[in-house]
This record gives C-alpha cells, structure tokens and sequence, in this order.
C-alpha cells in the first residue's frame, strides 16, 4: 500500500516545501482514473394556470444543470414526463441575451422542423419526450425551457441550465528531475493542456489519489532509487469532458541516473495516455 505525505502551500501559485514521498513497499502499478464534476439533478414541475383559471401562480422553475462538449450533443432528458399532455413548446434565452422559440409539438403528430439559429440542429423526441440539439456550439450556453400543456390548459414547465464548454484537450506531461538525495530521487510533474481555459486538475499515483491538496497543474515527489514501476497520472477536467495523461515516475529517475537528463526533462516517458468525453 503507498502513502504520501504533503503539507499545504502558503499560496496556491508556490510549491510547498515538502514533496509527496512514493515509499519503499510501493508494488502495484494501475492505469488512470477520471475524475467528473457532479451536478445536482433537482428540479420542480409548476402547474402553471391560463388566462381565466383559478389559483396562485408559482414561481419559475428550478433549472437543472446541463454541461456539454462543443461539436458534442445536448440532450435534454426529462426525469419525470408528464404522463398527460397535448402540446409542449420548448424555447431558450441564451447568453447573447434573446430569446429564441425551438419548436412546437402536438402529441401523437410529427413536430415541425425547429427554426432560427436551431434551425436543422433541433429534433423533439415522442418516445422520451426529450430535444436533442446537434452538434452544439459555444453560443448555445443558456436556459431551455419546455412547457408542457394538458387538455384542460395546465401548463408543466421544466427547465435547464446550460452551459457548452470547449473539450479539454491532450495534456502534456513532463517530468522534471530536480536532485538526488540520499538514495532519494526529487522530481516535479507539470501538466499543461494546450488551450486550456477553465480546467481543474487530479492526480493519482498507481491509482491511489494524492488528497484535496493536489488540484493544481504541477506535483512534486519524492521516489526511491529503488522503486518498482510507478504511474503517475494528471487527469484534466472541465464539467464536460477529461482527458488524461501519464507517466512511470520510477524509470524517470532511472534514466536521470544513467545521463538521459534532457529525455527526462523534456517529458518524452509518456507509455500511458487515455482520453474521454461525457
């Protein structure tokens, strides 16, 4: 079993003095792991009265998150479909700041192509009541609303937030011997994402994760002259998608030793490198 040691920075833009020690009986060498952001999937369905119907009028819905690649596809899944309807409309106030109606269907009816700037993209789906929208672009980040009326004019309305984010791409990870000391071998890991905006970074060391202190770009080490095979993996992550990259940490010290200094530097001990979207 491997265990690590790391005291917290004083700032989060200085490495701290103690380094993450891989120790001596560490033996188990296992791929990456990736790390997702989880949103919260509450919601409320309002019966919103028409014009000449008693009763109070709620307030809007609760809008439930929704993150999604770029180029990728939005679906907007209802939790629970409303079991009696006759016409839904479905419409969105993006960030550009208008409004744009979608489509409008009738049950047990073929819904008309969508229009605007969905025009082509946008399909309602009877069997799960659902609106599909492909491929996504950044300017569809907004609230999508869809409002579903019964025979007696009761309106169901549902709501969405959603945000569209670029996908993260490869990570580049280098591994940069720092100094040899008493049979120890000091390196720092960078990870970089070409690009990359709004990305939050996890690593794991032959799969055991390294704590809540280790969401940052660089991770600093400390391994044994002696080690077995040791991968090190930074997985970045946006609410959207992943991506990973990995390297042996072990046979990086082992080629520092024997000369290969400037492989080691320049990251060129890559054996594992994953990748996925959701």
């Amino acid at each position: 079993m491997s265990s690590f040691s790391s005291s917290s920075p004083s700032s989060s833009s200085a490495e701290p003095k103690q380094a993450n020690r891989l120790l001596r009986d560490q033996s188990s060498v296992s791929g990456c792991r990736g790390w997702l952001t989880a949103y919260d999937a509450g919601g409320f369905e309002p019966q919103i009265p028409r014009d000449g119907q008693s009763g109070a009028v709620p307030g809007p819905p609760e809008c439930r998150e929704e993150a999604v690649s770029a180029d990728g596809t939005l679906q907007l899944q209802l939790e629970k479909p409303p079991q009696e309807w006759a016409k839904v409309e479905w419409r969105a106030r993006l960030e550009a700041g208008y409004q744009q109606r979608i489509l409008t269907a009738e049950r047990d009816k073929a819904a008309p192509p969508s229009k605007g700037v969905f025009s082509g993209r946008a399909d309602f789906q009877q069997e799960t009541l659902s609106l599909r929208i492909r491929p996504v672009s950044m300017a569809d980040s907004g609230v999508y609303r869809a409002d579903f009326e019964d025979t007696s004019g009761l309106v169901t309305a549902l709501c969405f937030r959603v945000s569209v984010w670029e996908p993260v791409g490869q990570p580049r990870l280098e591994a940069r011997i720092l100094h040899w000391e008493q049979g120890w071998c000091n390196l720092s890991l960078v990870c970089t994402v070409p690009g990359a905006g709004n990305v939050s970074y996890n690593w794991s060391c032959s799969g055991d994760p390294l704590g809540a202190l280790e969401h940052r770009p660089w991770l600093r080490l400390q391994v044994p002259g002696d080690a077995d095979p040791t991968v090190c993996c930074c997985n970045a992550s946006n609410p959207a998608s992943w991506s990973t990259a990995s390297t042996d940490v072990a046979a990086a010290c082992r080629a520092a030793a024997s000369g290969l200094w400037d492989k080691c530097f320049w990251g060129e001990f890559l054996p594992l490198q994953l990748r996925n979207e959701v």
